[in-house]
Protein backbone atom coordinates (compact mmCIF):
# COMPACT_ATOMS: atom_id res chain seq x y z
CA UNK A 1 0.00 0.00 0.00
CA UNK A 2 2.57 2.46 1.34
CA UNK A 3 6.57 2.51 1.69
CA UNK A 4 7.02 5.87 2.81
CA UNK A 5 10.88 7.41 4.24
CA UNK A 6 10.41 10.46 6.56
CA UNK A 7 11.17 12.16 9.49
CA UNK A 8 14.27 9.63 10.26
CA UNK A 9 10.72 6.85 10.21
CA UNK A 10 10.38 4.34 7.23
CA UNK A 11 6.74 3.16 6.90
CA UNK A 12 6.09 -0.04 4.83
CA UNK A 13 3.32 -2.70 4.83
CA UNK A 14 3.30 -5.40 7.73
CA UNK A 15 4.82 -8.81 6.50
CA UNK A 16 4.18 -12.06 8.42
CA UNK A 17 7.35 -11.60 10.00
CA UNK A 18 6.67 -8.81 11.49
CA UNK A 19 4.04 -10.39 13.51
CA UNK A 20 6.04 -11.29 16.83
CA UNK A 21 7.35 -7.43 16.86
CA UNK A 22 4.01 -6.26 16.40
CA UNK A 23 2.39 -8.91 18.85
CA UNK A 24 5.35 -7.75 21.55
CA UNK A 25 4.07 -3.60 20.85
CA UNK A 26 0.07 -4.94 21.33
CA UNK A 27 0.55 -6.37 24.23
CA UNK A 28 2.46 -3.35 25.80
CA UNK A 29 -1.01 -1.36 24.59
CA UNK A 30 -3.52 -3.50 26.30
CA UNK A 31 -4.74 -1.17 28.51
CA UNK A 32 -5.02 1.57 25.38
CA UNK A 33 -7.28 -0.71 22.97
CA UNK A 34 -10.67 -1.90 22.95
CA UNK A 35 -9.53 -6.01 22.82
CA UNK A 36 -7.35 -5.58 26.03
CA UNK A 37 -7.03 -9.70 25.53
CA UNK A 38 -3.75 -10.69 25.00
CA UNK A 39 -3.42 -12.61 21.51
CA UNK A 40 -1.16 -15.89 21.10
CA UNK A 41 1.36 -15.22 18.18
CA UNK A 42 0.04 -17.88 16.62
CA UNK A 43 -3.53 -16.76 16.76
CA UNK A 44 -2.11 -13.16 15.00
CA UNK A 45 -0.56 -15.50 12.83
CA UNK A 46 -3.88 -17.38 11.55
CA UNK A 47 -5.44 -13.91 11.63
CA UNK A 48 -2.95 -12.42 9.44
CA UNK A 49 -3.11 -15.23 6.79
CA UNK A 50 -6.86 -15.87 6.66
CA UNK A 51 -6.82 -11.50 6.60
CA UNK A 52 -3.86 -9.88 4.62
CA UNK A 53 -4.51 -7.03 6.11
CA UNK A 54 -3.54 -3.61 5.05
CA UNK A 55 -1.32 -2.84 8.29
CA UNK A 56 1.79 -0.75 8.28
CA UNK A 57 5.12 -0.85 10.50
CA UNK A 58 6.66 1.93 11.42
CA UNK A 59 10.86 1.31 11.66
CA UNK A 60 13.10 4.31 13.61
CA UNK A 61 16.48 2.60 12.39
CA UNK A 62 15.86 -0.70 11.42
CA UNK A 63 14.14 -1.33 14.40
CA UNK A 64 9.89 -1.68 14.24
CA UNK A 65 8.59 0.91 16.86
CA UNK A 66 5.02 0.23 15.95
CA UNK A 67 2.09 0.07 13.55
CA UNK A 68 -0.56 1.60 11.85
CA UNK A 69 -4.03 -0.02 11.57
CA UNK A 70 -6.59 0.17 8.60
CA UNK A 71 -9.58 -1.22 8.66
CA UNK A 72 -13.03 -1.49 7.00
CA UNK A 73 -11.30 0.05 3.80
CA UNK A 74 -13.55 1.12 1.17
CA UNK A 75 -13.43 3.28 -1.34
CA UNK A 76 -13.74 6.85 0.49
CA UNK A 77 -13.46 5.58 4.11
CA UNK A 78 -11.94 3.44 6.70
CA UNK A 79 -11.02 3.29 10.19
CA UNK A 80 -7.30 4.16 11.28
CA UNK A 81 -5.18 3.84 14.75
CA UNK A 82 -1.47 3.56 15.89
CA UNK A 83 0.47 1.40 18.39
CA UNK A 84 3.60 2.19 19.36
CA UNK A 85 6.12 0.98 22.06
CA UNK A 86 6.20 1.93 25.48
CA UNK A 87 9.75 3.99 25.23
CA UNK A 88 8.28 5.25 22.21
CA UNK A 89 5.19 7.56 23.14
CA UNK A 90 5.34 11.15 23.65
CA UNK A 91 8.19 11.85 21.01
CA UNK A 92 5.68 13.61 18.80
CA UNK A 93 6.01 10.32 16.09
CA UNK A 94 2.18 9.80 16.80
CA UNK A 95 1.15 13.37 15.35
CA UNK A 96 3.73 12.71 12.68
CA UNK A 97 2.49 9.20 11.54
CA UNK A 98 -0.83 10.27 11.29
CA UNK A 99 0.10 13.54 10.00
CA UNK A 100 2.30 11.34 7.15
CA UNK A 101 -0.56 8.60 6.58
CA UNK A 102 -3.23 10.60 6.67
CA UNK A 103 -2.62 12.82 3.72
CA UNK A 104 -1.90 9.70 1.90
CA UNK A 105 -5.19 8.30 2.26
CA UNK A 106 -6.94 11.66 1.31
CA UNK A 107 -4.20 11.52 -1.71
CA UNK A 108 -6.04 8.35 -2.80
CA UNK A 109 -9.32 9.14 -2.32
CA UNK A 110 -9.97 8.04 1.34
CA UNK A 111 -11.94 11.32 3.11
CA UNK A 112 -14.02 9.60 5.80
CA UNK A 113 -11.04 8.82 8.08
CA UNK A 114 -12.56 7.91 11.82
CA UNK A 115 -11.72 5.72 14.91
CA UNK A 116 -12.44 4.84 18.20
CA UNK A 117 -10.31 6.26 21.17
CA UNK A 118 -10.96 4.88 24.51
CA UNK A 119 -12.52 7.95 27.08
CA UNK A 120 -9.37 7.87 29.81
CA UNK A 121 -6.79 7.74 27.10
CA UNK A 122 -6.53 11.73 27.33
CA UNK A 123 -3.15 11.65 25.66
CA UNK A 124 -4.66 10.02 22.35
CA UNK A 125 -7.91 11.90 22.42
CA UNK A 126 -6.00 14.69 22.54
CA UNK A 127 -3.33 13.96 19.80
CA UNK A 128 -7.12 13.46 17.70
CA UNK A 129 -8.34 16.77 18.41
CA UNK A 130 -5.10 18.33 17.45
CA UNK A 131 -4.90 16.26 14.68
CA UNK A 132 -8.95 18.20 13.52
CA UNK A 133 -10.63 14.72 14.38
CA UNK A 134 -14.39 15.65 15.83
CA UNK A 135 -16.43 13.50 18.47
CA UNK A 136 -19.02 11.79 16.18
CA UNK A 137 -20.79 10.17 19.10
CA UNK A 138 -19.81 8.49 22.55
CA UNK A 139 -20.62 4.67 23.27
CA UNK A 140 -21.39 4.80 26.65
CA UNK A 141 -21.02 0.71 27.12
CA UNK A 142 -17.81 0.63 25.78
CA UNK A 143 -16.82 3.50 27.06
CA UNK A 144 -15.17 4.86 24.28
CA UNK A 145 -15.71 7.90 21.68
CA UNK A 146 -16.11 7.48 17.87
CA UNK A 147 -14.08 10.52 15.79
CA UNK A 148 -14.12 11.44 12.41
CA UNK A 149 -11.77 13.64 10.83
CA UNK A 150 -12.65 16.92 9.55
CA UNK A 151 -10.45 16.76 6.65
CA UNK A 152 -10.47 20.96 5.97
CA UNK A 153 -9.10 21.24 10.17
CA UNK A 154 -6.58 18.42 9.10
CA UNK A 155 -5.51 20.42 6.12
CA UNK A 156 -5.24 23.88 7.96
CA UNK A 157 -3.49 22.45 10.75
CA UNK A 158 -0.70 20.60 8.46
CA UNK A 159 -0.10 23.81 6.95
CA UNK A 160 0.84 25.49 9.81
Amino acid sequence: MFNIESNGLKIRPLLYNDLPNVKKIRDECLGFIHNNKSISLKDSQTWYLDNYPPYLVIEKESIIIGYFRISNLKRHSCYVGLDLMANQRGKGFGFKIYSILIQKLIKIGITDIKLKVLKNNNVALNLYLKLGFEKIEQDVSNDDFLLGLNTQNFKSIIKN
